[in-house]
């Protein structure tokens, strides 16, 4: 199975795990509104 089809089967569940576990270690989301950075282990 594809990542991405491993990430919309996380999604489809509502499985947080499964989603997190496809991200790399230094993901960050970064919010544009307030450039607030918020990485995977927040």
């Amino acid at each position: 199975m594809s990542i991405f089809n491993k990430m919309i089967k996380a999604i489809d569940d509502c499985n947080l795990d499964d989603y997190l576990d496809l991200l790399h270690d230094d993901y960050v989301f970064v919010r544009h509104q307030s450039n607030q950075e918020v990485t995977k282990s927040e």
